[in-house]
């Protein structure tokens, strides 16, 4: 090497240095060191692939935080949450900070920051949608939990899932927060509510229950009909078409038409039917 003055130079991956200039002579026996000046920081945002198409596009900004002398640098995470920059050896607390796709999509993260030492490569860091359990049970007159309920869990713009509540209790898993429709399907019971309308956070929900009210008695009818049912001190209006109405104990029942010739009903294993025949009395002729 010939004497001068020269710029050393060192290019890595995962580090920055700085260039050193060098003074070479014919006493020159090693050259200066090239210090690390910057390492590498990594991480990724992951809400998950359905969440990720949600997106309109903007992309999220990361925030770190030096712990020595509170400078802050942001970065910016590219299409697929990954993000990268450099920062010099130390402590720092790396943030994702919210952005208006978040408030509209209702997405959160965990964790909310992450403090990490810095004395080499970081390539770890990972934030993920917080995914979060929604749980209840199904409470039956005869305590029956063999019955086994369908509950229905529905959100706006998304398909319905289903689940059977075995020996009275349901769990759905991996559920984003928001805001819900949770539902009981069992068309021969009544119930106190057969739709709960739950708020969802990051802490999910466990005490979502629903409350056997009574026996639905399904009947089918031409025409608007009042009828007695054995048990009940007034009338019952039956309207025409194809509804129900609520007996609160199982078993056999009288029903006479006020209004109406007859009527014929039996009991199956799980549920009334009953099916009037609509006729009005014929007036005799004078």
């Amino acid at each position: 090497m010939k004497a001068g003055t020269y710029i050393l130079e060192a290019e890595s991956v995962f580090y920055t240095f700085e260039p050193v200039t060098a003074t070479i002579d014919s006493e020159t026996e090693t050259l200066p060191e090239l210090i690390a000046d910057r390492v590498q920081v990594c991480g990724q945002i992951d809400v998950g692939k359905t969440e990720m198409s949600k997106y309109t596009g903007q992309k999220r900004i990361i925030m770190i935080k030096s712990k020595h002398d509170y400078a802050e640098q942001k970065m910016q995470a590219d299409d697929t949450g990954v993000f990268c920059t450099e920062v010099k050896i130390g402590e720092y607390t790396v943030t994702p900070l919210a952005n208006l796709d978040d408030s509209a999509f209702e997405l959160h993260l965990t964790p909310k920051s992450s403090d990490i030492k810095v004395e080499g490569p970081v390539d770890n860091l990972k934030f993920v949608q917080i995914k979060v359990v929604i749980s209840g049970m199904v409470e039956y007159l005869d305590g029956a939990e063999e019955n086994e309920a369908t509950v229905a869990l529905e959100r706006a713009g998304e398909k319905a899932r289903n689940v059977k509540a075995v020996k009275g209790k349901f769990e759905f898993s991996e559920v984003l927060p928001g805001s819900y429709k949770v539902s009981v399907v069992k068309n021969e019971y009544c119930w106190e509510k057969t739709v709960i309308n739950v708020e969802i956070k990051a802490e999910g929900a466990k005490d979502v229950k629903f409350v056997q009210s009574g026996y639905a008695l399904q009947y089918t009818s031409e025409k608007d009909v009042d009828v007695m049912i054995t048990g009940e001190k007034s009338p019952v209006h039956f309207r025409a078409g194809d509804h129900f109405y609520c007996l609160k104990n199982k078993g056999e029942y009288e029903i006479k038409p006020v209004s109406y010739t007859h009527l014929r009903a039996h009991e199956t294993s799980l549920h009334l039917v009953c099916r009037l025949l609509l006729e009005k009395k014929k007036k005799k002729k004078k």
